[in-house]
């Protein structure tokens, strides 16, 4: 990509043609001078475009661009270069960079000291041969051109206060960036700990109804212990009332006629073969216990003791225990303890 391609075609004109401007503005301040004259600012001019060393991708385009300059410049005045000269200046604060720019200047400021000094007119000025006319516009020019030092000057601090303004909006940007991102991993890191602290207490939750799950089971087994030794100890207080009774029983049948003995000894016997009948009876009728859990239906006790969920099976252990269940079959509770009929007796 040539320097050129950079600039439209009539911007690399004005360009290609800067150092024909700037001879143009020496020679219209010195209309009167000798061919001679004449003669040594066109050698000074081909001299400076020959020897100029840059490294200016650029100047080196302008150097070497062989063709003809416009034909204004042949007959222009100095206020005619100067305008072409602020023209050039304006497209290259529009499309150089500062260095870049500045340097092109600084070559057509070379190339007029050049073309000046080569007049030979020995005038004490710039150089040691320049012209009080060609010295003036030379200034002129270099205003043209904005080149005095106050205005590199300006430039230079300009970009550089660009360049400050710029380093601080990156380092702003990176500090923005760096404080979203802490942002960003501290928000991540407090749902994280947001995310372990309802996992745990989830667990504490789940160890809690386990808890309490346990302890309705223990407290239902041990009121069901607590019935069973209380049904125990009846039994046995009953059993102690029946002996005395019958001890009792046989003080005062031994004071009685010997037949009357036989006889209520005949009666206590048989009062007692039918009192364990019925007793025998009475646990026939039933062939164990359940202890209702969690999850349990009147039809899946009855599936489990009977192997059938006939609404006659559940139904015989509704009625069995209808004191405990209440009037609704579908409401049973974990930890009730449900007696189980013998249906095999019933039938």
């Amino acid at each position: 990509m040539t320097a050129s391609s950079s600039y439209t075609d009539s911007e690399w004109a004005l360009l290609r043609d800067g150092p024909d401007w700037v001879y143009a503005a020496l020679a219209a301040v010195d209309g009167t001078a000798a061919l001679t004259t004449k003669f040594g600012e066109s050698r000074g001019y081909a001299n400076a475009m020959k020897t100029y060393k840059t490294s200016s991708k650029l100047i080196q385009e302008v150097i070497a661009d062989e063709s003809k300059p416009a034909k204004a410049i042949s007959n222009a005045t100095l206020s005619d270069a100067e305008e072409a000269l602020a023209q050039i200046s304006a497209i290259l604060d529009k499309k150089a960079g500062r260095a870049e720019a500045d340097e092109f200047r600084d070559f057509l400021l070379a190339v007029g000291q050049t073309v000046a000094e080569a007049a030979g007119e020995g005038f004490l000025g710039i150089g040691e041969n320049v012209s009080k006319k060609e010295a003036s516009a030379l200034g002129k020019i270099a205003k043209a051109l904005k080149a005095t030092d106050a205005e590199k000057k300006s430039r230079a601090e300009t970009e550089s206060k660009a360049a400050d303004a710029e380093q601080k909006r990156k380092e702003a940007e990176v500090k923005a960036r760096a404080d979203a991102e802490r942002k960003q991993k501290e928000a991540e890191a407090e749902a994280e700990h947001k995310k372990a602290e309802a996992k745990r207490q989830a667990a504490d939750a789940q160890r809690e109804r386990q808890e309490a799950m346990s302890k309705r089971q223990a407290d239902a087994e041990a009121k069901h212990k607590q019935a069973e030794a209380k049904r125990e100890a009846a039994e046995a207080q009953r059993e102690r009332q029946e002996a005395i009774a019958k001890r009792q029983a046989d003080a005062e049948a031994k004071h009685k006629e010997a037949e009357a003995k036989r006889q209520a000894e005949a009666e206590t016997k048989q009062r007692a073969l039918e009192a364990e009948a019925a007793k025998k009876k009475e646990a026939a009728r039933f062939i164990g216990e359940h202890t209702v859990v969690s999850g349990d239906s009147l039809s899946a006790i009855a599936k489990k003791y009977y192997g059938s969920v006939a609404k006659e099976k559940w139904m015989a252990i509704y009625e069995a225990n209808k004191d405990l269940i209440g009037d609704n079959p579908n409401m049973i509770h974990p930890g009730q303890v449900f007696k189980i009929p013998n249906l095999t007796e019933s039938e």
